[in-house]
């Protein structure tokens, strides 16, 4: 039998987030809930903004700022803390609602730099070039084959697909880590490119929805939702979370060997998936006494004894398949006999599930669980199967 253990925690902004620190590196972020302010704390927030709020991709009203493509956009003043060496990482929610149609088609989202050729600009658009072999500043605007696109990301024509809907969500993050340049949407992996020498300092202010240029101005018809940018390159995990991604199977396991209650540490069959900081179930999986006798009883359980007891804990640190907890655990187990396992347990701000969501089969030693975190919403628009 498998089991399903599902937990939504509410969790509080001071609580370690597992695979995941969206804190860190963050230089701006503006979740756009009622106002255009910064909440990194770093206060760079808008002296200009004519955008208006409205609902974001879940339904919650005035969560996000929609761009009339002719004249709205916001502006923030230069600082330091908009200013990085040669990492970075930009995050939006975006719906494009309409494909701005002047020369060379550009549709600015982010854009800290007053054009294009300047040392140490930094941007995220979209546009029809890759699908016009890059001659979209001489010819018709193309609205049915435009991708998006970042600093040093030069998509090879005719483009990735599906190519840009209008009136759909999109989450889309380009990291640079000083070697490679990554472009994510929805999740998706769309290319790697080689980064060059490209850095992200400049004098320039930083605006959202316009390219500050009279013959460029690049404007933007569409909402946008959850700026956020950093001074490093985002992982995978943190690019799902913020992106609101699943895969099928979420959690990781590996059998608990053995327990030095002293130290705090456990010795696991396989440590390769787990990381310092990761949020982990430890649950003991069977020992329960049945019983045996023949008679109409037979199978009864007669005591649970550490059967089914759970607790959930952060890797504190890990040696080869040593993993000690940052938590001292508070109920006993039955080790190796009691098959105790110890399951990685993604964090995810909010979560659309779109595929299906299962788990490894019980093999005897490992798998029969799924558990996730969400702190704020989780929307299902597909099953949770662990038939």
């Amino acid at each position: 039998m498998r089991k399903i253990f599902l937990p939504l925690l509410l969790l509080v902004a001071n609580v370690c987030f597992g695979q995941v620190d969206l804190s860190l590196g963050l230089k701006a972020y503006y979740p756009f809930s009622g106002n255009a302010n910064d909440v990194s704390g770093n206060n760079n927030n808008p002296v200009f903004n004519n955008a208006t709020l409205t609902a974001d991709r879940l339904g919650n009203p005035n969560s996000a700022y929609h761009f009339d493509g002719v004249s709205s956009y916001m502006k923030i003043l230069n600082s330091a803390t908009l200013n990085t060496t040669n990492k970075l990482s930009l995050v939006v929610w975006v719906k494009p609602m309409g494909f701005y149609a002047g020369t060379c088609h550009g549709n600015a989202m982010i854009m800290k730099g007053d054009a294009d050729y300047l040392t140490g600009n930094y941007l995220l658009r979209f546009d029809d070039g890759p699908y016009q072999n890059y001659n979209n500043c001489s010819m018709p605007v193309d609205p049915l084959h435009q991708n998006f696109y970042g600093n040093s990301v030069q998509v090879l024509p005719p483009g990735y697909s599906p190519y840009i809907q209008a009136n759909q969500w999109y989450s889309v993050i380009v990291t640079y880590d000083g070697n490679v340049a990554k472009l994510y949407v929805n999740c998706e992996l769309k290319g790697t490119f080689a980064q060059g020498s490209a850095t992200f300092t400049n004098i320039y202010d930083l605006y959202f929805g316009r390219l500050n240029s009279a013959s460029f101005p690049y404007w933007f018809n569409g909402d946008l939702d959850e700026v956020r940018i950093y001074d490093r390159a985002l992982n995978i995990d943190e690019v799902n979370v913020l992106g609101g991604c699943a895969v099928s199977e979420i959690n990781t396991y590996t059998p608990v060997l053995g327990l030095n209650i002293c130290d705090n540490k456990l010795t696991v069959e396989d440590a390769s998936t787990f990381n310092t900081g990761d949020t982990v179930l430890m649950m003991q999986m069977k020992g329960a006494v049945i019983d045996s006798t023949n008679t109409s009883s037979f199978g009864n359980i007669t005591d649970y004894k550490n059967a089914g007891n759970y607790e959930f804990n952060y890797v504190k640190s890990k040696v080869g398949n040593i993993i000690e907890l940052k938590n001292k655990l508070t109920r006993q187990y039955d080790i190796p006999l009691g098959k105790v396992q110890l399951i990685r347990v993604p964090y995810y701000n909010s979560l659309n599930v779109s595929t299906t969501l299962t788990c490894l089969p019980w093999d005897g030693s490992k798998g029969g669980v799924l558990v996730l975190n969400v702190k704020d919403t989780l929307n299902l628009t597909a099953d949770i199967n662990v038939s």
